[in-house]
């Protein structure tokens, strides 16, 4: 009865719409991976149809007014098929009007669509439902913007992150058109489809493809991977490299090895703790970041725990500077270092380093401040280092910025402790720590090295005199 209800009210209302309400806002893309380069939103109706005397505005949830200039639709058409998009300059196809990276904003906030020209929305242009043929309330798992809800007549706003993956997915009407003018009970999330018909399965999405890690991480003439933005199972088991937290914490941020090939695992949306011998059965999107390929947008299955980690490949920095794919996302190690450029970083600082090895090839050993190295005594060399084998290069070919990342200071071998003493306190007790230490502890140090025999003078008869003692052994 109450859907029968609902369904007599929408039918009402539609007959209070103008004919251009066929025309129909039908998919928005407005987060993707990295800077945000494939954003798009895509209107829908029939074929061929005019968008005279349209305009398309864009509400920003923070003050619940227009952002940018509006869109005027006059004199464009929908296509044979019936879309018509707006989106950045690398969507494919491309969009009928391109707009600038990051030029559709993550949520909470709306896109309407309006009878009118762009002149009657400038920046800033206050919410309004008149004229309006239809409207989309979206976001990235943001809570609901009331405000921007009065522009639909049902349905909730949309989270374009509902399955975890907003980099790769986008919110669009299933089947296209569905639900109706200002109506989002149709949405669903899943593949973006620009320009083209919406996943008739409603987000359920494609079966990932199975792929051996290595022919998964084959690469082009430019060094990009072949199978960018492909929604892959990696066949063989993967073995995480280093611990949760020691290069970033909040996000799952992992080298991991099937025992031949090594890849990054990376996804800001999940904090899922992973330590090493973690063995995983990984899912997800192939990705890739200033040159390091990556498996994002992850769905991962905990197979053991505790397994022992393959022996570091020792290789030189040559190798490194030279074939560092050979090796990228892989644990290795080299020896006999010595920093050629930078300065060891103090506590809670980061800091990439030149190193070389006899080789004369210098290459970045990249100090993390996640890890416990920031802030310890830089090592006496030469010295070794392990660590995983990352790349670091925004612009193409990519075939440079190859680095290594220690994880912890177990992995910096050549650190020379400073050396402790007897440290003597009040009650004539000895303990053998540093000089810095030893202040810090309220203590005295004494000349001997050891507290064994105790060095330290037994406690005054009467205490007062015990600081005239301390004096006769700075």
């Amino acid at each position: 009865m109450r859907a029968r209800t609902i369904m007599s009210l929408l039918a009402v209302l539609a007959l209070a719409i103008p004919a251009g309400a066929d025309v129909l806002i039908n998919e928005i893309d407005c987060d993707t991976s990295g800077t945000d380069t494939l954003e798009f939103l895509e209107l829908f109706g029939d074929p061929n149809a005019p968008l005279d005397g349209m305009v398309l505005v864009l509400y920003n949830g923070s003050d619940d007014a227009s952002y940018n200039d509006a869109f005027d639709l006059d004199g464009f058409t929908l296509d044979g098929d019936g879309f018509f998009h707006i989106g950045n300059v690398d969507v494919v196809p491309t969009p009928d009007i391109i707009i600038p990276s990051n030029g559709i904003q993550n949520g909470p906030d709306a896109a309407a669509l309006y009878y009118g020209d762009g002149v009657d929305f400038p920046n800033d242009t206050p919410l309004t439902l008149d004229n309006l043929i239809d409207a989309v309330v979206y976001g990235t798992s943001d809570g609901d913007d009331p405000e921007l809800l009065v522009l639909l007549l049902a349905g909730p706003q949309v989270d374009e992150n509902l399955n975890g993956n907003k980099d790769f997915e986008s919110i669009f009407r299933c089947p296209d058109g569905g639900g109706g003018a200002r109506v989002t009970t149709e949405f669903a999330v899943g593949v973006p489809t620009p320009g083209a018909t919406n996943d008739p399965s409603c987000g359920g999405g494609p079966e990932p493809t199975d792929y051996n890690l290595c022919d998964l991480l084959e690469l082009d003439a430019l060094g990009v991977p072949v199978l960018v933005g492909e929604y892959v199972h990696v066949i063989e088991p993967l073995l995480v490299l280093q611990d949760y937290g020691t290069i970033a914490t909040g996000r799952i941020d992992n080298a991991a090895t099937d025992g031949t090939c090594c890849i990054y695992l990376f996804d800001y949306n999940q904090d899922l703790p992973l330590y090493e011998g973690d063995e995983l059965d990984v899912i997800g999107v192939v990705d890739f970041y200033n040159g390091k390929t990556e498996i994002s947008a992850l769905e991962i299955t905990l197979l053991s725990s505790g397994n022992p980690l393959p022996t570091p490949e020792l290789i030189t920095t040559e190798e490194l500077a030279v074939n560092g794919e050979d090796y990228e996302s892989c644990l290795i190690q080299i020896d006999d270092l010595a920093i050629v450029g930078g300065d060891w970083p103090l506590e809670g600082d980061s800091a990439n380093l030149d190193v070389q090895d006899e080789t004369a090839v210098p290459t970045v050993l990249r100090i993390d401040s996640d890890t416990d190295i920031d802030g310890s005594p830089a090592p006496v060399e030469p010295f070794i280092c392990t660590g995983i084998a990352g790349q670091y290069d925004y612009s193409e070919p990519y075939d440079e910025g190859y680095q290594i990342l220690p994880r912890k200071l177990e992995d910096i071998e050549g650190f020379v402790p400073p050396p402790t003493q007897a440290c003597c306190f009040d009650d004539g007790s000895c303990l053998e720590l540093t000089a810095e230490d030893c202040e810090i502890a309220g203590g005295v140090v004494y000349d001997d090295e050891f507290c064994d025999p105790n060095p330290c003078p037994p406690t005054p008869a009467d205490n007062s005199s015990w600081g005239e003692i301390k004096s006769l052994y700075r």
